[in-house]
């Protein structure tokens, strides 16, 4: 039995700019949208943790269980929630468990946050610190995604030539962003430029530098990446993808889009035929 079995949906969540985005992104109607996010809000409602997709206290729930709740094909399910995660409606604490990020601003308990929602949070804002970071713009409410605040997307144009310049005195993670940044607008000109104060590309390059192989490997995975057409081509694959998580970077460097066959990360209507998509799921 959920502690609370009633949770706080806003009718604004039909125009908000995010959702619209995914619409877009996917080819989906905005009713399959809006019911996979109001399912996903019920399911953390429901959860032992409110705001924590959970079974059990510290169960996260699968992929394959969010695929049944919300009756999506794993293609679709991957679209949608892997843009959702790039829009930072939903994010993944250091269990694998996914958070609604503004659970609490718009359900008003605030006071009785998750201990596992906390501690997410403080990390993430310690490491926002550790870095000289630019601090967030404030939390908007949001039931669903702060509407009309939404400037910056991680894959933001440059505004003008004047901020492409990385200042001699930059701390040593922004200047591994920056070095990356640099070599995404080198390999990809065709592509958005990201912005050079993106603090959220910047916060998940510091996360994949931790890593020694990712180090040694990021600038090789892209060059692979810059000879597919399929990276090329494809909207999903931005800078953001691409440091997602290590898994991505890895498949570039093994190869996984050599010849523009295989897929991963968001699959869209709009950058694939039908046929390319019974193509993709053949090989996975």
């Amino acid at each position: 039995m959920p502690n609370m079995p009633w949770f706080r949906f806003y009718s604004e969540t039909l125009d908000d700019r995010k959702i619209k985005r995914i619409c877009t992104a996917t080819g989906q109607p905005k009713a399959l949208i809006v019911g996979t996010w109001a399912t996903i809000l019920a399911l953390a409602n429901d959860s032992p943790e409110r705001g924590v997709l959970l079974i059990s206290d510290d169960i996260p729930m699968t992929n394959e269980e969010l695929i049944d709740e919300t009756g999506l094909d794993q293609a679709d399910f991957e679209a949608i929630v892997g843009i959702m995660l790039d829009l930072n409606m939903l994010d993944v604490d250091d269990q694998g468990a996914y958070l609604v990020t503004k659970w609490d601003n718009r359900q008003f308990k605030s006071d009785h946050s998750s201990p596992r929602v906390a501690k997410h949070r403080e990390q993430k804002r310690q490491g926002l610190d550790d870095c000289n970071a630019t601090p967030p713009l404030q939390e908007q409410p949001d039931g669903v995604i702060d509407s009309e605040t939404d400037t910056e997307s991680e894959t933001d144009t440059e505004p003008d030539a004047e901020e492409d310049s990385l200042g001699a005195d930059a701390p040593a993670c922004d200047a591994d962003y920056q070095e990356i940044r640099l070599a995404w607008i080198e390999l990809f000109p065709k592509k958005p430029k990201p912005r050079e104060n993106n603090a959220t590309l910047r916060d998940k390059a510091r996360t994949r530098m931790k890593k020694a192989h990712f180090q040694q490997f990021w600038r090789p995975a892209l060059e692979r990446a810059a000879r597919s057409q399929f990276c090329n081509d494809g909207s999903w694959f931005d800078l953001a993808w691409f440091l997602k998580n290590d898994d991505h970077y890895e498949r570039c460097l093994n190869g996984k889009y050599d010849g523009g066959g295989a897929r991963a990360g968001p699959r869209s209507a709009l950058d694939s035929s039908l046929a390319a998509i019974d193509q993709v799921l053949g090989g996975e």
